[in-house]
């Protein structure tokens, strides 16, 4: 059987260790007894004392990223024979080059997982959006730490969802307790008779249409995006929206959707429009759906001061 490796990413003090002890702390978790070695290339404010290790079948080892070879790994193999491992990346180390390091045979990851202190998450996105990309575009699970009442859990899951569609979130309090994410915590009213979406809150809708479509199908809406695309022979359709900066200038993502029954002749790509229109729920063909824009009023629209999408 190989040993299962877990990745542990975040800065420093974002919770990591903490979730690693929480971990092995649950019983059912735990209950095979199995031999955990952790890893760790930092050490934060909390740690592991001996009785706690010994207490829980585990080992802890604390190296530099630069000794984390594969004749490292044989020796802490040979020396430790775990059958789980936990490794504690720091925040310097990128989850890519980690990824790119060659594990031995027999040592297997089967999970990623990222700790975020919510508190301090949009000023992170603001300032260090490239290293923030890099660790939300590569786990399967967002654990937000210290969540309170003044933090919107949707601002927090739609700059996630823009980066990683698939990775789940997990939101504890400051009681470490978990707590639910609440689907109606939007900046517009879904009850109207027809759902004005301001530019400001586009990419909170685009995200959340995204995942609750039947939320919105057969809607009256007003949007207001950016003529991206015509679409090939088809004369009353284009491709309405913006661009998300993800990671980077040079990483742009379209936050887009089809709008039909217009007449693409007299529009101008790339001008700026306000459309008015029942959004539908449509088969793509494939087993899956999409939502497009049936149009009912189109006007052109001035640009918005900041073009780029944001999710906060």
């Amino acid at each position: 059987m190989p040993a299962l490796v877990y990745v542990i990413t975040g800065f420093l003090d974002s919770g990591k260790t903490s979730l690693i002890k929480e971990t092995l702390e649950d019983a059912e978790f735990t209950a095979d007894n199995n031999k955990t070695l952790i890893i760790q290339f930092e050490e934060g404010e909390v740690s592991f004392s001996k009785d706690w290790l010994d207490s829980h079948n585990a080992d802890s080892v604390s190296l530099n990223f630069e000794e984390f070879n594969e004749e490292k790994m044989e020796e802490l193999n040979k020396q430790f024979s775990p059958q789980q491992i936990f490794i504690e990346l720091n925040g310097l180390i990128s989850v890519e080059q980690f990824l790119k390091t060659k594990l031995i045979k027999g040592w297997l990851i089967v999970q990623i997982l990222t700790t975020i202190d919510a508190s301090t998450f949009i000023s992170y996105m603001n300032n260090l959006k490239s290293y923030m990309y890099e660790i939300i575009k590569y786990t399967q699970t967002i654990i937000f730490n210290r969540v309170d009442k003044n933090i919107s859990k949707r601002i927090l899951r739609n700059n996630i969802k823009a980066v990683n569609r698939e990775a789940q979130i997990i939101y504890i309090n400051k009681e470490n307790k978990v707590e639910n994410y609440d689907i109606n915590d939007l900046p517009f009213d879904l009850t109207s008779n027809c759902i004005d979406i301001s530019n400001d809150d586009y990419g909170l809708w685009y995200m959340d249409a995204l995942e609750n479509m039947s939320r919105y199908n057969n809607k009256q809406i007003i949007i207001r995006g950016k003529f991206l695309e015509k679409i090939e022979k088809l004369q009353h359709s284009f491709i309405l929206g913006r661009y998300a900066m993800v990671c980077c200038a040079n990483d742009m993502q379209q936050i887009a959707i089809t709008v039909t029954g217009v007449n693409v002749s007299q529009m101008k790509l790339n001008d700026w429009y306000e459309v008015e229109g029942t959004l539908r729920s449509v088969d793509r063909g494939d087993g899956s759906s999409t939502l497009v824009l049936y149009a009912s009023k189109i006007q052109t629209t001035l640009a918005p001061q900041y073009e780029f999408v944001e999710f906060n």
